[in-house]
């Protein structure tokens, strides 16, 4: 059977120099849904918004927590039933989780409320029992957001504090690390470790701190470059730091060794936000590093090897809210907050499509053709009922013209798609998204718009008329008088 793939055309409004991608750049996606799984959870309990996740390999479950919600939550991803274990105490409303020794899990306690005058709390829940334990911290309206578990100690970075903590739940002994950046906020958020250091991301001042474990004293800080603002998530990789950028559009990288930074930004903001708010950055054991968009409905992953990002739409309709992920190495679980509902992402199982464009020239008022190759280079299209993008599409004066059908019942495909420049777009570099209908293959092409010889010619031919007309009118009044 001809399998039909519609193509249908995006345009992004960014000059070419805020754009990595070069000529000829590939982008992978995928064309069916065959390779998700949602779990709905709006039931137990109502109107819970997931919020962090932990794969739990000894159960074959997910444990996470919910906004504002005073317990922490079990989905038995075998049967997709949702155990519930409140803490006892609706102030406590567990944030961010972390196993520790011998089946427990530590968290966070922080519930949003930038003003408060009371104390935050991290805690311990003991998967056998479902019995709590909770540690006031000194600091008043510290906001504790992330925590590790690493070297014997529980690591807490306090967002408004502007402090970091370390536990020992051995002795009970609990140091408070203030850190210094002037007038102006630390906001400490992320954290991470490798074999000698712990790691704290700086948001406010964006740089990263390391740590000796032992002595609780600075190695040394990194600085990371203006160009990357808003860092928010630290993961170790080796001699790599991998940082999601929030406020930069950018999955970016520290090498350890060479002391150099590096980045790639996401392919496609959705719906004309200025930024998609990459969160949470984790890896699977290809060696993808996968990362949540925060302010858009969708997730990606970046092949260091090839240097391809690859970006996968994660709801249809309505926003979704995507910053939690976890994974147990091939399989990569996030929620969709704002949804209720978390989703099981195989990436083993996706099959594989490549599109490329290359850059061309069009013409201001004018139909032009944009030419591209389409591959399905592993597995098969499964699914035939492709829905179209719900992008603005026509409302900078760039409009889609006649989209073809493309034919990939032998794997390629050469296509073309239209496109119409009004006089309303200035000349320049401009990068549109050319996407098949199922809203999964992305791929970027630089566009140079020019102005239309055949209009410049009119326009200025029009502009001596008016000119000639009213010097006409001038003379004629004047005789008169």
């Amino acid at each position: 059977m001809m399998r039909y793939v519609q193509v249908f055309l995006i345009i992004l409004l960014m000059v070419s120099s805020q754009y990595p991608y070069s000529k000829g750049q590939t982008i992978t996606g995928d064309p069916v849904f065959s390779y998700r799984t949602d779990y709905d959870i709006t039931t137990i309990p109502e109107k819970t918004k997931v919020f962090d996740l932990l794969y739990d390999n000894v159960t074959n479950s997910l444990w996470y927590t919910g906004l504002n919600e005073s317990s922490i939550y079990n989905l038995d991803l075998t049967t997709g039933n949702v155990t519930q274990y409140p803490t006892g105490n609706p102030k406590i409303t567990p944030n961010q989780i972390v196993f520790g020794k011998n089946r427990t899990i530590w968290f966070t306690d922080y519930d949003f409320e930038i003003v408060k005058s009371d104390y935050d709390y991290f805690g311990r829940f003991n998967i056998e029992n479902g019995t709590y334990d909770f540690y006031k911290i000194p600091t008043l309206n510290s906001a504790p957001v992330d925590i590790e578990y690493s070297f014997g100690y529980i690591w807490v970075s306090e967002w408004l504090g502007d402090k970091v903590l370390r536990f020992d739940p051995n002795t009970g002994v609990m140091d408070e690390k203030i850190l210094e950046c002037g007038s102006a906020s630390c906001t400490p958020l992320g954290i991470a470790y490798d074999e000698n250091s712990v790691y704290i991301l700086e948001t406010g001042r964006a740089s990263i701190i390391s740590y000796n474990p032992d002595s609780f004293e600075e190695n040394g800080q990194i600085q990371i470059p203006d160009k990357m603002p808003g860092p928010v998530d630290i993961l170790v990789d080796g001699e790599l730091l991998w940082l999601g950028i929030h406020g930069g559009d950018q999955l970016a990288w520290y090498n350890l060794t060479s002391g150099e930074f590096s980045s790639k930004y996401s392919v496609l903001p959705d719906s004309n936000y200025p930024i998609s708010g990459i969160n949470e950055v984790k890896k699977t054991d290809d060696g993808l590093l996968w990362f949540s968009e925060h302010f858009v409905n969708w997730m990606g992953n970046f092949n260091p090897e090839t240097g391809v990002i690859t970006e996968y739409r994660v709801n249809r309709d309505i926003p979704s809210n995507t910053q939690w992920l976890t994974t147990d190495g091939q399989r990569v679980w996030y929620a969709e907050t704002d949804n209720m509902v978390i989703s099981e992402f195989d990436s083993s199982a996706v099959p594989k499509m490549n599109i490329k464009a290359h850059s061309q020239n069009v013409e201001q008022d004018k139909v032009s053709t944009i030419e591209f190759e389409v591959e399905l280079t592993s597995g098969a299209l499964t699914n035939n009922s492709f829905k179209s993008f719900v992008y603005p599409i026509f409302t900078y004066g760039i409009s889609l013209g006649k989209s073809y059908p493309v034919d990939l019942s032998t794997g390629k495909a050469h296509a073309t798609v239209g496109i119409e420049i009004s006089s309303s777009v200035r000349p320049g570099n401009y990068n549109v998204i050319i996407g098949v209908e199922s809203e999964e293959l992305l791929a970027s092409v630089n566009i140079q718009i020019s102005v239309n010889p055949s209009f410049t010619a009119l326009y200025y031919l029009g502009g001596l008329l008016g000119a000639l007309i009213v010097i006409i009118i001038i003379l004629k009044a004047t005789k008169k008088i």
